[in-house]
């Protein structure tokens, strides 16, 4: 049954011709170090596949060893890396270097793969970072990890937490943080933000309790003195505003089907989001009233520095003395916020220029423009297209024009486009549009699917 199912698939695949490839690693049960592989490709309908192939035992890491173990097993499967087209793995330095890793050395055998990071995998990076802007944040999980470990470690503290959450109709409980998973983030920062009161009054409840451990009231007490202070209920709100986004966004990305003209807009959605939280600490401050926090800000002492005898030394210059809110603006908030934009810009970068490459796709474009995108794409894909691809393409605007009115004004999905041309039998009419189409959509935007074959692994 395995050998005709894994038959089935690679002749879908020889079928398609073109095709994407999906690596990862993990060590299983008995500290094997197991490969899994993944195909995408794009069937005779216009629609997206990704298939598990196999899990295959490796002995190493390098981008040399993993690029032999890849070209053998594709030579077994009969199918020729020329044909490779994309290829998509996590951001590990030995997979995704671009002079001599993985990716590298792939393209090397067929210039035609693409490579295109992880997008799911790119905002996970993008969270944790974050995380580590400033000393506010990280203090902030700590605090948010602090609080699950406590209730968690004693059934009759759990339920005294249970009773003042299900008491107010919250029925989400404290969740774990993970160093791995950015969404357990969100649903932890989640918990707090729907519970926040509750979760003071368990611990007031705790913390006054007579019958339970000096060292657990004491616990109890520092807790809440620590939910009590505003910058942390305001920085639950930021976070949850934040994280609720990303994760949302994430588990969109994550589909097998997405493709690259969703990613750069998803993307540029995001820093536009942020760009917003960034300046809506009012907006912020007032929803923050609706928890039991202190109206102020903590004073923050600080060491005065000693003063310089140099004339012209900055220790000489009054400085300037930024309030308690402002501080926490400027120097979490902004902080915080600033460092996600980059680092979303960052990783954008990559797919921005597979957009620029392949923009002309699926936006309307001037014939200078399309005359330009075209050069490099019929250098790439030399043995794939011909010459009458900027014929084709300036009558295929017209087409999507009449075809797709909202073409004028907004993106045309490629895929949308494909099965367009197929279920009307006009493949004839530009057969070089369509071949194009089949390679942009065949490239893989995550390795999502490999890792829900590791999943599975035991």
């Amino acid at each position: 049954m395995a050998s005709t199912v894994l038959e089935k698939i690679l002749s879908d695949v020889r079928k398609a011709k073109y095709f994407g490839l999906i690596v990862d690693s993990t060590p299983d049960i008995t500290h094997n170090d197991q490969l899994s592989y993944v195909l995408r490709y794009v069937d005779e309908k216009g629609d997206i596949h990704e298939r598990f192939i196999k899990f295959e035992n490796i002995h190493g890491h390098t981008s040399a060893y993993l690029t032999l173990t890849i070209s053998t097993l594709l030579e077994k499967l009969k199918l020729d890396m020329k044909n490779c087209v994309g290829q998509s793995y996590d951001n590990a330095s030995n997979m995704s270097g671009k002079y001599s890793e993985l990716q590298a050395r792939i393209k090397e055998l067929s210039p035609k793969a693409e490579y295109v990071p992880c997008a799911t995998h790119s905002l996970n990076l993008v969270g944790v970072n974050a995380v580590e802007s400033c000393t506010t944040a990280a203090i902030y999980f700590g605090i948010v990890q602090a609080l699950y470990v406590f209730f968690s470690s004693s059934t009759s503290r759990w339920d005294v937490l249970k009773k003042h959450l299900l008491s107010k109709q919250k029925n989400i409980l404290l969740k774990s943080r993970s160093q791995t998973r950015w969404s357990a983030d969100a649903n932890s920062v989640k918990a707090l933000y729907l519970g926040y009161n509750e979760v003071m009054l368990a611990l007031t409840e705790i913390g006054e309790d007579n019958n339970q451990k000096i060292g657990v009231q004491f616990e109890a007490k520092e807790l809440h003195k620590k939910l009590k202070k505003k910058e942390v209920g305001i920085t639950t709100i930021v976070w949850n505003t934040i994280l609720q986004r990303i994760n949302n966004t994430s588990i969109d990305l994550q589909k097998s089907t997405i493709n690259l003209s969703v990613i750069v807009s998803v993307y540029e959605s995001l820093i536009a989001f942020i760009h917003d939280v960034r300046n809506s600490f009012n907006n912020i401050e007032l929803e923050s009233k609706s928890f039991n926090i202190d109206s102020e800000f903590c004073d923050k002492r600080k060491k005065q520095p000693p003063k310089s005898r140099m004339l012209d030394d900055i220790a000489n210059n009054p400085g300037v003395n930024l309030s308690k809110k402002q501080d926490y603006i400027v120097n979490t908030l902004y902080v915080l916020c600033d460092k996600l934009i980059s680092e979303l810009v960052k990783r954008n970068h990559a797919y921005k220029l597979l957009e620029q490459k392949f923009g002309f796709l699926y936006k309307n474009m001037t014939r200078p423009k399309i005359s330009n995108s075209v050069k490099l794409i019929l250098k790439t894909y030399s043995d794939d297209l011909d010459y009458e691809l900027v014929d084709e393409l300036i009558q295929f605007q017209e087409l999507k024009e009449i075809v797709f009115p909202e073409s004028t004004s907004k993106i045309v999905d490629p895929q949308r486009q494909l099965k367009y041309l197929r279920n009307m039998d006009i493949r004839n009419t530009f057969p070089n549009i369509e071949i194009l189409l089949q390679i942009y959509l065949t490239m893989p935007c995550t390795n999502c699917s490999s890792e829900r074959s590791i999943s599975a692994l035991k």
